[in-house]
């Protein structure tokens, strides 16, 4: 008997052997129901995924090819969270991290237009929306290119970012700029190259990929996990465009951390332990230009974990959004994966942040989202 066989299958291998006569058998067969709560959370999830595309409608920006999702609470919201995808996705395949989020927020949740192969553009767009909509300050979350999106939209625009988190980070250098050209010139016979996974997560995923960096898949989760990552999977032309974009970023942008000294929010870095596109010198980039950063790392897990497990993610946020007194620790990169991977378990459903990234982090100096804060709309013009 197969590990992954349902209650509903061995119930009827059951009936099949202790009826009487094949009539019995078939009425009983025929009456079982599976009560198995994997199977339920299974068929509980498709439900929710099938009732979101058909009840939840896409805004279009007038003049623009800007198209976006707009969710709010239905109490009410005080904040909103502005919700980047990642680059080999589009934007429905993380609709559980946008309902979860939508319990607390208003949640913006835009899709990338795929013509455009400059990073501005992205930036000039959310600006856009956010002014079309009334959004004078937002949280930000983003996952691999949305990350670099949201990363850069701090840096530009400072003073309307309350908070934000990204999900596998990525600053620009030389090095990675020649990544991205290979991978433009290579796109179609790299298609699961691990650097570009990391910058276009979602791209060219298969079954094994999921099964070798989520270890506590449920019943039926890698079909589920794997049917709609492909059926909104990013066309070619959304892949090339944004690999535009990021070598544009990586070719003329050098971030320095006073430009970020204006950002007067909390910054959330998520990476997974088990990422074998995890790249040190990056993250001690990232510390020198965020030095009270938090970080958390997902124990036992690859580069997919954030973007299949949105629960763990959205619970992560809302424990840094809400946590004023996260423990504060001024380590190395390599000692702060040692504090999380002896406080967490190994399905990482306990929250652990290390704050100050940078060795010298003032611990008691942390920034909070305040008020005052002058508005930058006269660069946001600029910008448009």
């Amino acid at each position: 008997m197969a590990e992954s066989e349902c209650v509903r299958e061995r119930a009827h291998k059951l009936t099949r052997a202790t009826t009487r006569t094949p009539d019995d058998a078939r009425q009983s067969s025929s009456t079982l129901e599976c009560r198995c709560y994997l199977c339920i959370q299974s068929a509980q999830r498709q439900r929710e995924f099938e009732q979101f595309l058909l009840n939840i409608p896409q805004k279009r920006l007038a003049g623009t090819t800007w198209k976006y999702y707009d969710v709010s609470p239905e109490d009410g919201f005080d904040e909103t969270m502005v919700m980047l995808h990642a680059g080999g996705i589009r934007v429905e395949a993380m609709y559980e991290h946008l309902l979860g989020l939508a319990k607390e927020f208003r949640v913006i949740a835009p899709l990338f237009p795929e013509e455009l192969n400059e990073i501005e553009d992205y930036v000039a767009g959310l600006i856009l929306i956010m002014r079309h909509e009334n959004i004078k300050r937002a949280h930000f979350y983003g996952d691999s290119f949305g990350a670099l999106v949201a990363h850069h939209f701090v840096y530009k625009h400072p003073t309307r970012v309350l908070s934000c988190t990204l999900v596998h980070a990525i600053c620009p250098s030389e090095m990675r700029a020649n990544t991205v050209r290979k991978a433009l010139k290579k796109l179609d016979s790299y298609p699961v190259w691990p650097p570009i996974q990391r910058m276009l997560t979602g791209y060219g995923i298969k079954g094994k990929d999921i099964e070798e960096q989520v270890l506590d898949l449920d019943l039926g989760e890698r079909e589920f996990l794997l049917t709609m990552l492909r059926k909104f999977a990013a066309s070619r032309t959304a892949l090339v465009a944004r690999l535009e974009a990021i070598l544009d970023l990586f070719t003329n942008c050098e971030y320095t951390p006073e430009k970020f000294a204006r950002f007067n929010g909390r910054l959330l870095l998520i990476e997974s332990e088990d990422d074998p596109t995890f790249d040190t010198a990056n993250f001690d980039k990232l510390s020198v230009l965020h030095p009270d950063a938090c970080v958390h790392y997902f124990k036992g897990s690859g580069l997919l974990m954030p973007l299949v497990r949105p629960r763990r993610v959205i619970k992560l946020i809302a424990k840094f959004l809400t946590d004023e007194e996260s423990e504060s620790v001024t380590r190395s990169h390599h000692d702060q994966r040692t504090t999380n991977d002896d406080t967490e378990d190994a399905t990482s459903k306990d929250i652990v942040f290390t704050d100050g990234l940078g060795a010298d982090a003032d611990t008691d100096a942390t920034p909070r989202p305040g008020e005052g804060i002058e508005d930058d709309d006269e660069e946001a013009a600029a910008a448009l």
